[in-house]
């Protein structure tokens, strides 16, 4: 066996869950894995790998490494991600907010002078609008 820190080892001289996980990576078909490990703290941690057989010479191949490594990039840019998508939906409402509110302004201006008129002050007076505005008032 060549491992980093398992070289030279038997499956025979190792724990139950090691022996265990490492029995069925090697004995199990081509393709992908996923299964449990202790790691060099005694804790259980998943691992995800490949195997794959040799058929010329005879060897069994299985690379794999602990999950979270696989996934440490990922988290990062999911992370990031998030935090760019709320960053932009809240900068996306303060302009459409201040859009609104410039577009609105004569309208609000136009609706005090109407309940003015409305109070009977017949003293108001509205300001004349550009004749190519496109203003329906």
């Amino acid at each position: 066996m060549a491992h980093p820190t398992l070289a030279g080892k038997t499956l025979e001289g190792m724990d139950g869950e090691t022996r265990d996980s490492i029995a069925k990576a090697v004995a199990g078909p081509d393709g992908l894995l996923s299964y449990e490990m202790k790691d060099a703290n005694g804790k259980m941690r998943k691992k995800l790998g490949v195997a794959g057989t040799s058929e010329r010479w005879g060897w069994r191949l299985v690379g794999a490494s602990w999950e979270d490594e696989f996934l440490a990039e990922s988290m990062k840019l999911r992370n990031f991600l998030v935090i760019s998508s709320i960053v932009a939906a809240l900068l996306s409402c303060a302009v459409i907010f201040f859009l609104v509110n410039v577009r609105l302004k004569p309208l609000s201006e136009f609706m005090v002078q109407m309940d003015r008129l409305g109070a009977g002050d017949l003293t108001i007076s509205v300001r004349d609008a550009d004749g190519n505005s496109g203003n329906e008032v």
